[in-house]
């Protein structure tokens, strides 16, 4: 295998077609192919797409296939998102797909935990966008690249508002398969600063098991960003379900706790051998800012397990076990409208955890 040097996705040798794995959403921190020379305005802004439908205001994100810009509605007033395709990559017949996907499935599966993608049109440039909610936030790459860790107490709530949303998507048999840090924004709640509103991102490369699918990936392709991958990514497994998205989310999680990977070594190599054959660093074990309970450590040998059928059934279930390793009562379903300070205290008095959460 070897990896895109645009979309850092791992492919199998012989494939040369470069998909879109790395976050184009608002917050994406991958190169970008500039749309006007340096020093010199984006003649985007200020201009209107799509027959004057929308107003381009400003550029607020950038990945490897595209770019996303904050824009008026003008038909409704409405603020959106404009994700638009670099026009280097309109020709290839798998990333268009991708990107019509991505709105297709958002079409599919509606909740409150997911980014809403509300059209797909073509500019008068012959670009091809995509029209969805906008957001103001970050994302959980950039908060982990500026802060390392994140509170127990934080990770919780954001962990349950994952899981309700993958839960829908899972339920229409949409499996993710590139759940990672730069794919999980964070806005802030009106109510409250100190409870985060999780919406997830991109499900571009999202695998439809549903009867009668079209199947985009061949059989033995490798999609993914390598380190969230799960054993059976890495394999090419061509039947891939929802337990790859539960391996990713433990991943996750292990590293918003840690700051670590559990699995990076010191080459791609190594990293996809720990990934297939090894057991990673226990947390509890771990020097990091708020220590971490034993419980956490079965936690994450269900979450990471090599075989699928000995991992959480659901990503609700991988959520309900995440609280619990920490001494809480309940389930995701209410911890995922709980703010910090709340699941702090409840964190601090808990005879399992030793250490504030907040």
């Amino acid at each position: 295998m070897t990896i895109c040097p645009i979309c850092r996705e791992a492919h199998s040798d012989g494939d040369r077609v470069c998909a879109p794995s790395e976050s184009v959403g608002l917050g994406g921190a991958a190169p970008a192919p500039p749309c006007a020379p340096p020093g010199e305005p984006d003649p985007r802004i200020g201009t209107s797409l799509c027959e004057g439908r929308y107003r381009v205001l400003e550029e607020v994100g950038h990945g490897g296939v595209a770019r996303v810009y904050k824009a008026t509605d003008v038909s409704t007033g409405r603020t959106v998102a404009l994700k638009i395709l670099h026009p280097a990559y309109a020709s290839q017949s798998v990333v268009v797909e991708r990107f019509w996907r991505e709105y297709r499935f958002s079409s599919l599966v509606k909740h409150a935990n997911l980014i809403d993608v509300v059209a797909f049109r073509r500019a008068e440039d012959g670009v091809l966008a995509l029209v969805m909610e906008y957001l103001e936030g970050e994302t959980v790459f950039a908060v982990l690249a500026r802060e390392r860790t994140m509170s127990p107490a934080r990770v919780v709530p954001i962990v349950s508002q994952i899981a309700l949303g993958l839960a829908t998507a899972h339920a229409k048999q949409l499996v993710h398969r590139d759940l990672k840090p730069g794919n999980v924004f964070l806005c802030t709640a009106s109510d409250s600063p100190r409870r985060d509103v999780v919406k997830l991102l991109d499900f571009g490369v999202a695998r439809d098991n549903s009867a009668h699918a079209a199947q985009l990936t061949a059989t033995g392709a490798v999609i993914g960003t390598p380190s969230y991958m799960s054993p059976e990514q890495i394999r090419g497994v061509r039947e891939l379900d929802h337990r790859t998205d539960v391996w990713s989310l433990g991943v996750l999680v292990y590293e918003c706790l840690t700051g670590k990977l559990p699995f990076s070594g010191k080459s791609y190599q190594a990293a996809l051998g720990g990934i297939l054959g090894e057991a990673p660093p226990a947390p509890s074990t771990l020097d990091v800012p708020i220590p971490l309970p034993a419980p956490l450590d079965a936690w994450l040998d269900r979450a990471l397990a090599k075989r699928p059928e000995d991992r959480f059934d659901s990503v609700g279930e991988l959520a309900d076990s995440l609280g619990h390793a920490f001494g809480l009562l309940g389930d995701h379903t209410r911890w995922a409208a709980a703010a910090r300070d709340e699941l702090g205290s409840r964190l601090a008095s808990s005879a399992t955890f030793a250490g504030d959460g907040i």
